[in-house]
């Protein structure tokens, strides 16, 4: 933007007059000398101030003219400015916008969210009113179950009771602990001094493999001599008889010299038992070995004692407890153990007839 100064007619007028003087004549005529000098040094005078006026306005146009252009540069500079600050205006207003908005924005999602928790906090409440239900509902289940438990623990304490009472029964009554007390004790106490009423022959009911180490646990807990007849090796079943016989008057003799008893083991006895039927005197040995010679007669068998007693009797009948081959103080654990630690002290007589 500039300024354009405004011509002045009279600027223009006296200007005119500077520029052009000698086409303008001037004529006295008539005039005196003195008024035609007078009037010379008048227009002499007012051509000078006219000069005077000319320059002034000169100078003033020039300054007019340097202020106006650094007007104009100001201004343009003024503009510039302006347009810049529009501009920044314009992306503060764009800034401000965006705030606006994004403020919007917020105050929706805050809203939204404010609905949200509202909602949540209702859920929470809801929760914890099953909560509530639910932990109420499992403290009766849980004190119905133990209850319950409390009744089968007693239940099964009982049952668990009765089965050990079984148990201690039948370990007393077992194999082992009847043969602590109907043979090993009594034949120590003979050995004392004591009068002992001794079985000649034992029927061991067994329907587990504990010949061995039960007959050897004999044999070397009362320290006596033994002997195994295996009635697969005869063919001819009375040699069986007369071989037992032998060794029962061997017995007899050993005992004599020596003060030792004799167990003499019979394995595969299902093989001899129709050859007993009429062979009184095996009968009767059976009955009376231990009083006549000393000789404790053993057969381990799974043959139900029923079966046999028709055809033979027994002095004492004993069956091998369910907890023998599980117990480990009274089983067959035991037995093996005590076997391992011991070695044989009387001889075996079946080794003495057979070399003669």
């Amino acid at each position: 933007m500039k300024i354009i100064p405004v011509n002045n007619y009279r600027y223009n007028h006296i200007s005119n007059l500077t520029k052009y003087p000698k086409q303008n004549n001037i004529t006295f005529g008539h005039y005196l000398d003195d008024e035609m000098y007078n009037k010379q040094s008048r227009l002499a005078t007012v051509e000078s101030d006219i000069r005077n006026v000319d320059e002034r306005i000169w100078s003033e146009n020039r300054d007019f003219e340097w202020e106006s252009s650094s007007l104009d540069s100001q201004i343009d500079s003024a503009e510039s400015r302006l347009d810049e600050t529009e501009r920044r205006i314009s992306k503060l207003r764009d800034r401000a916008d965006s705030k606006e908005s994004y403020i919007d924005s917020l105050s929706s999602e805050g809203y939204r969210l404010q609905q949200k928790a509202k909602r949540n906090l209702g859920t929470i409440k809801s929760l914890e009113t099953e909560k509530q239900n639910t932990v109420k509902q499992l403290q009766e289940s849980n004190k119905t179950l133990q209850n319950a438990l409390a009744e089968e623990f007693k239940t099964k304490s009982e049952q668990i009771e009765n089965e050990f009472k079984t148990n201690a029964e039948e370990m007393q009554k077992g194999v082992k602990s009847s043969l602590i007390q109907k043979v090993i004790n009594p034949i120590i106490d003979s050995v004392e001094g004591k009068e002992e009423d001794l079985p000649s022959s034992i029927y061991i009911k067994n329907s587990y493999d504990v010949a061995e180490p039960l007959f050897s646990w004999l044999v070397k807990q009362t320290d006596s001599n033994y002997a195994k007849i295996n009635t697969a090796e005869y063919s001819d079943k009375q040699e069986v008889f007369s071989l037992l016989k032998k060794i029962s008057f061997l017995a007899s003799r050993n005992y004599e010299e020596t003060g030792k008893r004799t167990f003499t083991l019979i394995s595969g006895f299902e093989n001899i038992i129709s050859s007993l039927k009429d062979n009184e005197s095996i009968k009767e040995l059976f009955l009376n070995a231990e009083k006549m010679y000393h000789n404790i007669i053993v057969v381990i068998s799974k043959i139900p004692y029923l079966e046999l007693s028709p055809k033979i009797k027994f002095s004492d009948v004993v069956t091998v407890e369910k907890n023998f081959l599980t117990d480990k103080k009274l089983g067959k654990d035991s037995l093996v153990e005590f076997v391992s630690k011991h070695q044989y002290t009387g001889e075996n007589l079946l080794s003495k007839i057979v070399r003669k």
